[in-house]
């Protein structure tokens, strides 16, 4: 579940900058849209933020909630090796976008 937090807000952001870009795109306004690409790497980088403190803490909410001590712990090293990467991912789907 901690897992989908960051790739739902990620798809949500992009979903509405693609359309926005599209638009720019197609009527010409290509600084427009170069000012769209900016701002959406601007606002990857700030919702990455709240995302890092969220998943570099899985292992204690997974075990507030009840989770095996076992189970939390080999979450919680997985989220931490993941962590850079979906950084990079925020960027490439803004980028690819």
């Amino acid at each position: 579940m901690l897992l989908l937090v960051p790739f739902t807000l990620m798809h949500g952001f992009n979903g509405a900058l693609d359309t926005l870009m599209s638009q720019a795109y197609g009527a010409g306004q290509y600084e427009m849209a170069g000012h769209l690409l900016n701002t959406g790497r601007f606002l990857m980088a700030l919702m990455y933020a709240p995302v890092f403190v969220l998943l570099l803490f899985t292992g204690p909410i997974l075990r507030s909630m009840g989770q095996d001590e076992k189970a939390s712990d080999l979450a919680q090293e997985y989220m931490n090796y993941l962590l850079p990467g979906i950084f990079f991912m925020y960027f490439y789907d803004v980028q690819r976008r």
